[in-house]
């Protein structure tokens, strides 16, 4: 998902929020941090986040955890699917 940012200096850019499925460790040690949750979700620096304004902080929020719900439902129907082809593989012995 690609959102404008605009930071307390009055320019904008794009920015691209997606899920860090590599970086799983980084993201559950900065759980308490939303200044690194958010830095994460967007490959950027903590900097980075800081110098955007309070609307783009809760766009750039409400992305990521738009991008954090669709992983999920995606790994979700990843594991029942895999669930029922090792349920079927067990009957066929």
């Amino acid at each position: 998902m690609v959102i404008t940012v605009t930071h307390n200096d009055g320019t904008s850019e794009p920015a691209q929020v997606k899920f860090p499925a590599g970086k799983f460790d980084e993201l559950a040690a900065a759980a308490d941090d939303h200044r690194v949750t958010l830095a994460l979700f967007c490959d950027r620096t903590p900097e980075w986040v800081n110098s955007l304004n309070q609307a783009s902080l809760q766009s750039l929020l409400v992305a990521s955890v738009k991008e954090h719900e669709n992983f999920y439902r995606a790994f979700d129907r990843y594991s029942k699917s895999r669930g029922k082809y090792f349920a079927a593989m067990k009957k066929g012995k």
